[in-house]
């Protein structure tokens, strides 16, 4: 359990290191004549689009994977009158 607490607190840490060491990189204040010309690690508008991709197709297996575990009521029989007593008596839960 720590083990994975420590890999995920070191991703953290690496990914806060290089947003830190980005953002100087581009910043206004650190334009001036002292500052050295360095490019930036991370494409972060890059990383915001596929952030945005990875979150929308993990939104829709999730949907596709709760539509597909609800059971599927199927009637057998003829509908009689009452309907919700038919459906009591004549029905079954069928599992995909």
């Amino acid at each position: 359990m720590r083990m994975i607490i420590g890999m995920i607190l070191g991703c953290l840490l690496t990914i806060g290191a290089v947003y830190a060491r980005d953002s100087m990189a581009t910043s206004t204040v650190a334009t001036g004549t002292n500052a050295s010309t360095s490019e930036m690690i991370v494409n972060w508008d890059v990383a915001e689009r596929e952030w945005t991709e990875l979150k929308a197709d993990v939104h829709t297996a999730w949907l596709k994977l709760k539509a597909s575990s609800n059971p599927v009521l199927i009637v057998i029989g003829e509908p009689g009158a009452d309907r919700t007593r038919d459906l009591l008596i004549k029905s079954q839960t069928l599992y995909h």
